[in-house]
Formats: structure tokens, C-alpha cells, sequence
């Protein structure tokens, strides 16, 4: 028995002081449990209880006391219950947080895509930071401490109206818990902007979910908080303390938002408000005396794009960025009116297995109403839904509930069939939706529609190579001008002056509107029909004015009386800076015209551009704008035309001063119609024809115009003095970490250049010669990395260094292959064109060359392969990223060795071809290396290994080693191209880009497997576009580049190298065509081959090949199946294949291209028929019934012309005055 002496101090500490009166200074002893006073003497009575710690009670005393009140005091006691802090994160609050993550949106998916700045903070890390961080810390420990200590205050010494303790440990912990659920759960709500069902059952679930959880907890297994949190709850300073604690941490941060919100609106603020305004208002607009014509003004800019497009670095921006986090991005439109299976009868079938799925459509969230659908017959027609008037079929319905199977929570809605109904019904407001946006004209040039989608990403663009914009948008992008540094580098944005704001009063009731995107006469128009008269505005990019966009305003009395109408055309003020410009210099001219005149802020590299890149802009009408103007229509006089034209340039005087003089000059008619003409000259010489599939149709004419808006026009008022290459996106597109900044890589010249190679030559030199401008950029980034003369840097822009940006340091300094490309697409251009001009003469500034070029590539090539010690002689090249870049560092590629042989062979082809001057066995060396160069093989499986150590089966994610048959020509035979193909389909992604598809389609049409070609052709582009102006994506789901011009040449080669045959080889243009799945008569024409001219005809009957603008200089050299055709000084020569000349490729497995000089005439000449005029007769071409032959002519110079497409309205001849002389001599054109 131990004795302990209880001092004064502690026991003034541990209870009421009523309670320990009368046991001061004792001493007690301990003994089982109860405590007795030493000396005998009566203690308390029996209802005596010391409350130690609040909690405990003991009901005697002894003389250990003093060592059991020091343990209690000293154990760690947590204040909150074990079971609470179990569930604190996973039931009570978890719910409502993650209802904020995944439905919270500060605006609507409309705003967003309207004010894509909205995503600057995210995009430049201000909303999470090391500051954010940290704030978030101290905002967590301040409230941490207000809720300990203010209810710490409250309850100390607390004792209940009947006088009993109410400050114990349990009472106090189940108080602070409960005020924690209510503070965070009010915090939570007060965070909420966008409330929704989901939001309010998540809140309600939660409170309810902690209080029944407490009780009923406590009750079942008696904890030891049993009852004092209702105890707790009789009190009123229970109520007191949540109420202080709701003043104290929410009132501050109410005030806070409500003072920043005042006076310092971030732009979420402003958006909202006027999203609220907007709102208030549509339900009830006021009446006026005018229709507005919202025709450029209508939409914004188009959304921001997250990551850095598709081959890069996603990250998880593309979830926040592109609303998809639960609602699908709105508008998503695909291409549903193309299937290729076949739905069956039977009343429980959906459709085939194979079909491919379209991409998800817009959110019926925003629907206006959409009623379930029960259930659907075979052949049913589903009622009209919402405003568009559209009608859902059975097979559009069918292959959206297929979508939302496979891609939502198939395996729940076999256990819940009212989830299948709901997403029944949300396909069904899905293409009620897209209804509004489905393309209505028949014509394949056309592309109409009633309403324009509100995702301004899938507007039409507008462009002639030198500028280009979304229409209806607030930016432009010019060729050439790029703000940023080094990985910074993006496309400049211009503040466009193009947007026109048209008030009419007097017109009528609006009767209808229809936009349309004309790719024939390359305009955009909108037509709006009123009673008494109709309105029309066509906005273009001029091809021959290449430095304007121009709006043209039309409007036309319907009546046969006098028509009074009051116009006020309102126009964009010129900015004083934009987010990539500095203002520098304002000039008036003359005539009072104000020109302002902008640098960009950052240079792109200083080692070859020291100051930034200037643009001018201005901008003029022929009408005065900002007041209204009277109009007067007549039954004599019943038409009025407005031009309101802005212009941007670098060169002040002659881009400009020149170019706004002389279009002053001109009517608004005249200045559409010289558009008008300058487009057609192009346009008529770029045409793929495609009869018997509109939808089909459609594709080919959009991505035709899309690439022709990207590329240089060659008649132009004043000359651009250069031309910046290609991008993903096109010309429209390329802001700082969106579509890939607008700069140039491999897709240039391996996927957009072969596409308009064959029709644009001039298109195609200028493509080049933005690579030999940029030499000596490349001979550093050689030298830089430990290399010989040129490496191209992976992507450049406008200085042409290395500006592949931080994110992604493996394709910068690994995918080396860019460098081949270049050279196998100027191999692609000298045998077609024989231009030997560009080979030997400057191009640029610079004073360099094709030669030069080609030759500093050869000797990059010659530096960076090495010799392999198996097998013994050869070369290979180690260390480098594949086009598949899902594998970041390899030895031989064999995408990569077969690029580089085929340039270093190409180098000494044109070393042959310029006489040039080259070092003692130099020539040698080229060709030592590439006869030797590895090209992995197994031939035990009979395939090519995309890379040592390959295995069947690893994943991919884009074409590379089916590369090698078509483009790279390495010759195999036909069970290694089909083994190549089966294995590499299987392992690419099946989301991967649409150009691995078209490349499938043309090896299966080498092979002559057309339904394996139809598939993969169908899927290059099917699940790629959307409607209605054919707008291409990079990826399946919208995701990526837009306007994904890298795609449509893709697509447009399955076609052309596929479909059509077509090889443009050293000694002859060879042709073996089969017509697409569903097309009846296909054509090219304007075929451009060693200066003719020529169209091919490919019809279900035989092949017509008319030769047009031949040349005497020139010698035609063709091959059609096993027959050959030799043009020469206009006479045909027509022969089969002689011995030496195989029709098909022959050369021993792996063996390279032997790129010659051009063969004579003499070797190709076989006994046959000489004719001045053409050549007709019958042979077998592919597809052929057994037994049957098809017709084939050969024409040339024909009495009838080619027939031309002639555009709507009419097409003046493009003044003399203005034309200036083409870059290729007129032989070649």
C-alpha cells in the first residue's frame, strides 16, 4: 500500500469545488478499486462523485490518488470518436465534394466555349500553386482552431439548468464533430455555382447520413458516447455555439466574395453575371421595329484546347477543358448519316457487331424537351423532338443506344432496364440536337444548314495560305507570324476586323435562314429570307487581294413596289494590344485611311530573328459605319451590295497602302467575283469527282477546300514573299498550347504534301522551300546534337529551330525520321514536275537550293548511322523514336533506316541531276551505306519488326512499319505486306489517329483485298468528321487538333494512292485503280505530270485518260496495269511491258528504291501502235469478272475540253494587271 498526499492545487483541477469539499489535504489510500482516507475518518457521502478529465468517475478514495490522477491526466485522449473519424471523409462529406468536382461549372458549356480565357488561370497554374497551396494550409488551421476554441469557450465550466456538468470529454467531442459536418457541409453549398438535383441529395444525404449514423451507431453497440450528443443538443449553447461558429468562419468569406466580386471581377465573375442577364432576358425579349442580322458577330472564339493536341502529353486538362468531365462537350456531332451494316429485321436486333460508333453528341441537359421512348419497331420514325423538326429513324436511334452501351454502363443496364430507357432517351435528345445541325444540301460542293452549332470549333474556316480565321469569330491567324519563345512559339493572334453587326429595319418578318459553306466558289454565306426582301452575306478569305477578308452584303426586294429600308453596319474598332502584339506605329494615308501596325512581343529565337515580326491591319467599307444608312429598292433598281473589307500584312505600303487603293476601286460585286475567279482557276484544277456517294462526296470536297485554304494562292495582287509551312490544324488555328501551336513537323510533308503534290505543284514547291529557307536553323540543330549539315528539328515555325515545347523532350530530341520525310517528299516532287530549276537555283533569300537540301540531309544521314557488328557491313541507326510513339528510344526503327536510305540514296540522285561538286567518295559513301542499311526482318514469321526486340502484340499508336510498302516503296512480297498489315492493325490503338486507317487502306488496296480496304478505309474517316461543314478531328472523340488537316490528307491519299493506284515513280506516273465502296464513276482532274495536264476517269465501264497542256519539252511516261504509254512530241506510243520493265514491284525482299537518272524514251519504246491521237482498246483491270474486259483511252488533246465546274454566279476574268508570273516556268505548269 503506497500513501499519496493530495495537494490543494490538483484537486481544484479535477471537479466542482462543491464536490471536493471536505477532502482537502488528506491522505488516502488505494485499495480494490475504492478510495479510503488513511485516517479513517468519514469521507464524502456516498453520492459523492470526483470527475476526473470530465469523464471518469470514482466513487471512494485511498491513498494512491495522486499516481491516478497523473496517469488520466497525462493519457492522449482523442476528441473525436473513432467511429466518426472513419467516416467523416467517407460518408459525411465525401458525397458532396465530389457532387462540386464532377458537376460545378462557373458558366454553361455555351460561355465557355466563348470566352476560352476563362481557362487562362488553370492553363497557367494560378488556381494550384505553391502559394494556393500554402493558403489553403492556413485557411484549414485557422478553422481548425475557431472550431476547437470557440467551442472550447463555450462549454468550459458549462453546467446544464438542473446544475449537472456538461463539459465532459465525450459531450464536448460529439459537439465539435457535429459542428465540423455543418460548417464543411455550408462551405460546400456556398462553393456551389451550378446547382443541380444531384447537389441538393448529396447535401441532404450527408447530414442525414452523420446523424443516423451517430445514433444509431452509438445504440447498437453502446459506445461510450452514447447520449451526449443528444444531451448536448437539449442545451441552448448547444445552438449558441453553431450559430457563433457560422458567423465566425462563413460571414467572413461571404464578405470577401462579395467585396472582390465588386470591385475586382475576375472574368468567371463577369461571364456569369451576363450569363444571368442573358438569361432574365430570353424569356421575355422586348418587341422592335428591326430584324438584326447577327452575321459575324454571332459567335465567339472557338473553345481552349488542354495538353498539347494528341501526340503529346494529354495530361488531365482535356477533362475540365472540353466539359466532358460528365457532360459530353455540346455539338460533338459525327457523321450519322453514313453506315455501312446492315440492320436486320428482327424485332430484337440493333445493328451489326462491326458498325462502327459515332462520337458522343451534346448533353441532353440542355435539351429543351425530350420525352422517353418505350419502345421502338424495325421500321419506326420517332416523333419530332424539341425545335430542330428532326426525325429520328430506327437505325439513327439503334446506333446510339448502341454507343451509349458500350461506352456508358452497359453491364448495369442489363440489371437496371429504366437506365436503359434514360439513355434510350438521351440518344434520342442527342440527335434531336444534331438534327439542327445535319447538313440539307444535295449539291457534294455545298454544305447547308439551318442553325450554326454553338461550339464555334466546328464552324467552317476561312483562308488563302496567307490568313485565315473561324468564321463568325473575334481572331485571325497569318502565315509566318509567331509570338513566344523557342517552346513558347504559337501562331500569333490578330484581333479580327472582319466581324460585321447588321441592323435592317423595314424587311419583314423572318421567314427562314440558311448558312452555307460553298467549297466550289470558296465562300461562306448566310441567306436570310424576309417578307419583303431577302439578305445575303458572304464573307471570304480574297485569293487574289491574299491580304483581306472581305464581307459582302446583299439585299433584294421581294415586292413590286418600293421597298424603304434603314441599314446600320456596325464593325470591330481596332485594338491597341492584343495578348501577342504591341502597338508601334499608326499611319494615315491620303485618303484618311488609318493603318496600325504591331510587333509581337517575344521573338522565336534570337539567333535568327532579332526583333519581332511586324502586321499591320486596317480596315474600310462602302458605307459609313456606326450610322444608319437609307436604302431605296425599286422594281428598276430592287438590289443593294455593301463590301466591308479588313486587310493585314507585314509590308505597310504594298500589302496594304496598294492593295486597299485598288480595292476601292471595285464595286462589292466585283470584288466577290474576282475572288470568285482566282478560286475557281485553283479550284478546277484540284479535283477528285466522286459520283454515287454523297456523304463520300462531301468528305473529299471538304478536305479539299480545307487544304487549298491552307496553301499559298499563286495569283495575288502583291506576292507574299514567303510561305511558313503546314500545321495540323490548319491555318486557322495554332494559340500557345492548342493544335499544336501552328507548327510544322512530319505531318507536312509525309500526310498533307503527296495529297496536294498532284494537283498544286507550285503548292507543293513553296511547302519545300519553307525547309530550304530554313538550312541553316537545321545545320545548328546538327551540330548541336553532335551531327553532321541538316537535321530538321521535329517542329519549327518561323525562324525554323527547335520549338517542340518542354512538355515533351522525347520527340524533341529522339523522332528523327522528319529529317527523311523532307527528303523523300522533294524525291516525290522532282519525279513528278522534273524541275530541275528548284534543284539548281536559289529559292529563297538565302541563296539556297533543292540540291543544297538534299545534299546537307544525305550528309546528316552519312553522320548519324553506325556500323553494326551483325550482320557483319551493315548499318543501323540506334537511339530514336518511330513515328509509333508509344516507344520513346529504340534501335533501328525500321521505319527510320528505311527513311534514311531512301534520303541518302535521293542525295545521290540529286547530286547526279545538279553536276554538283562533291568531296572524293562522297557519292560512294551514300551508296555504301544505303545497299547496307538494317532493315529488321523475321523471316521465320515473315514480317518486319517495327524495331529490334519487337514482339507481336505490343501495343502501338499510329502507322509505322505498314509505312514501308506505301510511302517509303521498299519492295517485299505480298505475303510479308499482308503479314505487315494483319499484325500491326491488331496492335494499333483502336482510338489512334484516322491517318493510320487511310495508310491500312491503301496496303490492302496493293494487295487487292478491297473489303479489308473498304473497312479500313470507312474508318479513316467516318468516325473523324463532323457535321455539317465536315470539320475533321484528331481523335475519335473530338479530342486533339481541329481541323485535322494531317487527317484529310490522309484520307484524300487512300483515295488517290489507293483507290486510284497511283505511284509517282522515277520513270513513269503508274495507275491501277479500283472505285471506292458505293461510288460509280470517280475522277481526278488536273493531274499535273511534267507539265500536262490530265484527267483520269475511273468508271464502272473502263478508264479514260485525257491528256491536256502538253508539252513539247516534256515526255509522258504512264503505266497502266501491264500496259505502257509514252507521250512524246504529242504522239502516243502504246506497248506492253518489255522484259527489263515488270508491272508490279519485283525486287528482292528488303531491297531499297534505286533511284536513277531519268531513262530515255528508247528504253521504254516497245513494237505497238503510234498514235497522234489517243489510244483505245479493252484489257482486264482489277475487279474484273472473269471473262470480261473493261474499255481504256488514252486522249490526247482532245477536241472537246475538259468539262470545268462552273461556279453559281459569275466569274470575271481576273484582271492582267494583277497577274503575276508563276514560280515554275510555263512548261511545267
Amino acid at each position: 500500500m503506497l500513501n499519496y498526499s493530495i495537494r490543494e492545487k490538483e484537486l481544484n483541477n479535477l471537479g466542482s469545488r462543491n464536490q471536493l469539499q471536505g477532502i482537502r489535504n488528506k491522505s488516502f489510500t488505494f485499495d480494490d478499486d475504492i478510495l479510503v482516507p488513511e485516517d479513517n475518518e468519514p469521507g464524502p457521502s456516498s453520492a459523492f462523485a470526483l470527475i476526473i478529465n470530465g469523464h471518469s468517475l470514482v466513487h471512494a478514495l485511498n491513498a494512491r490518488m495522486e499516481r491516478l490522477f497523473l496517469d488520466v491526466a497525462t493519457r492522449s485522449q482523442a476528441v473525436y470518436d473513432p467511429f466518426f473519424i472513419s467516416c467523416f471523409n467517407l460518408f459525411y462529406t465525401s458525397m458532396p465534394v465530389l457532387a462540386l468536382a464532377v458537376l460545378e461549372q462557373d458558366v454553361n458549356d455555351v460561355y465557355s466555349m466563348r470566352y476560352p480565357k476563362l481557362y487562362t488561370p488553370g492553363l497557367k497554374g494560378l488556381l494550384f500553386n505553391k502559394v494556393e497551396f500554402f493558403k489553403s494550409v492556413l485557411m484549414g488551421v485557422i478553422t481548425s482552431a475557431a472550431l476547437f476554441f470557440v467551442t472550447w469557450g463555450t462549454y468550459q465550466d458549462a453546467l446544464n439548468p438542473e446544475g449537472q456538468v456538461t463539459s465532459d470529454l465525450m459531450l464536448f467531442g460529439s459537439v465539435l464533430a457535429t459542428n465540423l459536418v455543418m460548417v464543411v457541409t455550408l462551405q460546400i453549398a456556398l462553393d456551389t455555382a451550378h446547382w443541380t438535383i444531384i447537389n441538393f441529395l448529396t447535401l441532404a444525404a450527408s447530414l442525414l447520413l452523420y446523424f443516423t449514423l451517430t445514433f444509431s451507431y452509438y445504440y447498437i453497440f453502446s459506445s461510450q458516447y452514447l447520449g451526449s450528443l443528444k444531451k448536448a443538443m437539449e442545451a441552448a449553447n448547444f445552438w449558441f455555439t453553431l450559430i457563433l461558429l457560422m458567423a465566425v468562419l462563413i460571414l467572413p468569406i461571404v464578405a470577401k466574395r462579395f467585396y472582390m466580386h465588386d470591385l475586382y471581377p475576375t472574368l468567371s465573375d463577369r461571364v456569369r453575371l451576363k450569363q444571368r442577364q442573358a438569361s432574365k432576358t430570353s424569356h421575355q425579349q422586348p418587341q422592335k421595329d428591326f430584324q438584326r442580322v447577327n452575321s459575324a458577330f454571332g459567335r465567339s472564339r472557338r473553345s481552349l484546347r488542354s495538353g498539347y493536341a494528341f501526340s503529346h502529353q494529354e495530361g488531365f486538362g482535356r477533362l475540365i477543358t472540353t466539359g466532358k468531365m460528365m457532360r459530353p462537350a455540346a455539338n460533338v456531332n459525327g457523321m450519322y448519316t453514313k453506315y455501312y451494316n446492315r440492320v436486320t429485321s428482327g424485332s430484337g436486333a440493333i445493328i451489326g457487331a462491326d458498325a462502327p460508333l459515332p462520337p458522343a453528341g451534346p448533353s441532353v441537359l440542355n435539351q429543351r424537351s425530350a420525352p422517353l421512348v418505350t419502345f421502338v419497331t424495325p421500321n419506326s420514325v420517332l416523333p419530332t423532338y424539341g425545335a430542330s423538326g428532326q426525325t429520328l429513324s430506327y437505325l439513327e436511334l439503334a446506333t446510339l443506344l448502341r454507343l451509349c452501351w458500350a461506352q456508358t454502363i452497359s453491364s448495369k443496364a442489363k440489371m437496371f432496364p429504366t437506365l436503359r430507357l434514360w439513355f434510350l432517351s438521351i440518344s434520342a435528345g442527342v440527335f434531336a440536337e444534331n438534327g439542327r445541325f445535319k447538313d440539307i444540301s444535295d449539291d457534294p460542293y455545298v454544305f447547308s444548314v439551318k442553325d450554326l452549332p454553338e461550339n464555334t470549333r466546328f464552324l467552317p474556316t476561312l483562308g488563302n495560305g496567307h490568313l485565315a480565321t473561324v468564321v463568325n469569330t473575334d481572331v485571325i491567324y497569318v502565315n509566318g507570324l509567331y509570338n513566344g519563345a523557342r517552346g513558347d512559339s504559337h501562331r500569333a493572334k490578330v484581333a479580327s476586323l472582319h466581324r460585321a453587326q447588321v441592323e435592317l429595319v423595314g424587311a419583314g418578318e423572318l421567314i427562314d435562314i440558311t448558312f452555307s459553306l460553298d467549297t466550289r466558289r470558296g465562300v461562306f454565306e448566310e441567306v436570310r429570307e424576309y417578307s419583303d426582301c431577302s439578305f445575303t452575306q458572304t464573307q471570304l478569305a480574297h485569293q487574289f487581294y491574299s491580304t483581306s477578308l472581305v464581307n459582302v452584303l446583299k439585299v433584294t426586294s421581294k415586292t413590286d413596289e418600293t421597298l424603304d429600308l434603314v441599314l446600320r453596319l456596325e464593325t470591330t474598332p481596332q485594338p491597341s494590344e492584343t495578348d501577342d502584339l504591341n502597338l508601334f506605329s499608326m499611319t494615315t494615308l491620303p485618303d484618311g485611311t488609318v493603318i496600325l501596325c504591331y510587333k509581337t512581343k517575344v521573338v522565336e529565337d534570337p539567333r535568327y530573328q532579332q526583333e519581332g515580326s511586324e502586321i499591320c491591319i486596317t480596315s474600310d467599307s462602302t458605307i459609313p459605319t456606326g450610322q444608319d444608312v437609307n436604302i431605296q429598292l425599286s422594281p428598276e433598281n430592287n438590289t443593294f451590295f455593301v463590301a466591308q473589307y479588313s486587310l493585314y500584312g507585314s509590308n505597310l505600303h504594298q500589302e496594304l497602302g496598294l492593295t486597299i487603293s485598288d480595292m476601292k476601286l471595285m464595286q462589292p460585286e466585283e470584288l466577290m467575283d474576282s475572288h470568285v475567279a482566282a478560286w475557281t482557276e485553283r479550284f478546277n484544277n484540284f479535283v477528285i469527282s466522286v459520283k454515287g456517294d454523297l456523304e463520300m462526296a462531301k468528305v473529299v470536297q471538304g478536305s479539299i477546300y480545307y487544304l487549298m485554304s491552307s496553301t499559298p494562292s499563286h495569283n495575288e495582287f502583291v506576292a507574299s514573299e514567303r510561305f511558313f509551312g503546314l500545321s495540323p490544324g490548319s491555318l486557322a488555328y495554332g494559340d500557345r498550347m492548342m493544335d499544336y501551336q501552328g507548327h510544322s513537323f512530319w505531318d507536312t510533308e509525309t500526310w498533307m504534301f503527296p495529297a496536294f503534290l498532284l494537283f498544286d505543284p507550285l503548292a507543293a514547291k513553296e511547302t519545300l522551300n519553307y525547309r530550304v529557307a530554313n538550312l541553316a536553323a537545321a545545320r545548328d540543330r546538327a551540330l548541336e546534337t553532335g551531327y553532321l549539315l541538316a537535321r530538321f528539328p521535329w517542329e519549327s515555325g518561323f525562324t525554323g529551330s527547335e520549338v517542340t515545347p518542354d512538355c515533351c523532350p522525347d520527340v524533341r530530341d529522339n523522332e528523327q525520321h522528319i529529317t527523311a520525310d523532307i527528303a523523300l517528299a522533294a524525291k516525290q516532287y522532282i519525279d513528278l514536275t522534273q524541275d530541275l530549276e528548284w534543284l539548281t537555283s536559289p529559292q529563297t533569300s538565302t541563296q539556297e537550293t533543292g540540291c543544297d537540301l538534299l545534299l546537307d540531309i544525305g550528309n546528316f544521314w552519312l553522320s548519324r548511322v553506325q556500323q553494326l557488328d551483325h550482320p557483319p557491313g551493315s548499318y543501323g541507326i540506334l537511339g530514336v523514336m518511330p513515328p509509333d510513339e508509344d516507344h520513346s528510344l529504340v534501335n533501328n526503327s525500321v521505319y527510320t533506316n528505311v527513311a534514311a536510305a531512301s534520303a541518302l540514296r535521293t542525295a545521290k540522285y540529286a547530286a547526279c541531276l545538279c553536276d554538283a561538286e562533291t568531296s572524293d567518295g562522297f557519292l560512294e559513301s551514300l551508296s555504301e551505306v544505303a545497299d547496307n542499311m538494317w532493315v529488321p526482318f523475321d523471316s521465320e514469321l515473315g514480317y518486319h519488326p517495327e524495331f529490334d526486340g519487337y514482339e507481336i502484340g505490343e501495343a502501338i499508336k499510329q502507322a509505322d512499319a505498314i509505312l514501308l510498302g506505301y510511302p517509303l516503296g521498299l519492295e517485299m512480297d505480298s505475303a510479308v505486306r499482308r503479314k505487315d498489315l494483319e499484325i500491326y492493325e491488331a496492335a494499333v490503338r483502336p482510338t489512334g489517329p484516322a491517318m493510320t486507317w487511310s495508310m491500312h487502306a491503301v496496303g490492302w488496296a496493293e494487295l487487292g483485298e478491297w473489303d479489308r480496304a473498304e473497312t479500313m478505309f470507312n474508318k479513316s474517316y467516318q468516325l473523324y468528321v463532323r457535321e455539317p461543314f465536315r470539320i475533321w478531328t484528331e481523335a475519335q472523340d473530338g479530342l486533339g487538333a481541329i481541323n485535322f488537316i494531317t487527317g484529310m490528307g490522309g484520307f484524300l491519299q487512300a483515295i488517290l494512292f489507293g483507290y486510284a493506284g497511283i505511284r509517282i515513280q522515277t520513270d513513269r506516273l503508274y495507275f491501277n485503280p479500283h472505285l471506292p465502296p458505293g461510288v460509280t464513276e470517280l475522277e481526278l482532274r488536273g493531274v499535273a505530270y511534267r507539265g500536262s495536264r490530265s484527267s483520269i476517269t475511273i468508271g464502272s465501264n473502263g478508264i479514260i485518260f485525257q491528256a491536256k497542256e502538253l508539252s513539247e519539252s516534256k515526255t509522258l511516261f504512264l503505266q497502266q496495269s501491264d500496259m505502257v504509254f509514252i507521250v512524246d512530241d504529242f504522239n502516243l506510243r502504246v506497248g506492253p511491258l518489255g522484259p527489263q520493265q515488270p508491272p508490279a514491284p519485283g525486287r528482292p525482299q528488303g531491297q531499297l528504291p534505286n533511284n536513277n537518272m531519268v531513262p530515255s524514251a528508247q528504253q521504254h519504246q516497245q513494237p505497238g501502235i503510234v498514235n497522234p491521237g489517243g489510244y483505245s482498246g479493252k484489257m482486264v483491270l482489277p475487279g474484273t469478272p472473269p471473262g470480261h474486259s473493261q474499255q481504256f483511252q488514252v486522249l490526247l488533246n482532245p477536241q472537246e475540253e475538259i468539262p470545268v465546274m462552273k461556279p453559281a454566279q459569275r466569274q470575271p476574268e481576273v484582271p492582267k494587271k494583277h497577274l503575276r508570273k508563276s514560280f515554275l516556268p510555263e512548261s511545267d505548269l
